[in-house]
């Protein structure tokens, strides 16, 4: 797996599990650097979500890919000056957001990990800036990949 880091710091790759491994009011938390957290709960009935919370829908029978739609779709909702990327290729069994923002921090109080901290050894950090010409890209790919 590749991570890239560019000037707003790494961003959590949010590994998505089955509905089936999810209970209600499990939550994860992001932060932007200098703003409020913004919790992320896990419930079927938006009625059982605590006030404050970002409902996050589910059902036992959602895949993966499913779940990590749903999470999408919270995070982006919840208006946290973010950008997201979802991450389900066809066939593959798993599901992924990417979020990107200025200092992000995740926690989790659920089976939602961050590969970037919990696959270390299969993860590499590539520095990349935003007026990086497509042959610097490729060169500084290169060089982590060569190491």
């Amino acid at each position: 797996m590749i991570s890239v880091n560019g000037d707003r710091g790494s961003a959590p790759i949010l590994e998505a599990p089955a509905g089936s491994a999810l209970t209600d009011l499990q939550t994860f938390t992001l932060q932007n650097a200098g703003s409020a957290a913004v919790r992320f709960q896990f419930s079927r009935s938006p009625a059982n979500v605590a006030p404050g919370n970002i409902w996050v829908p589910y059902t036992a029978t959602m895949t993966p890919a499913q779940v990590a739609a749903s999470m999408q779709s919270s995070i982006n909702g919840a208006n946290m000056n973010v950008t997201t990327q979802l991450v389900t290729p066809a066939g593959a069994g798993y599901g992924r957001v990417v979020v990107n923002g200025r200092g992000l921090t995740f926690t989790t109080a659920s089976p939602v990990v961050d590969m970037i901290t919990q696959r270390p050894g299969r993860v590499f950090q590539i520095p990349i800036e935003e007026n990086m010409t497509a042959d610097q890209i490729g060169l500084a790919v290169e060089r982590v990949v060569n190491t």
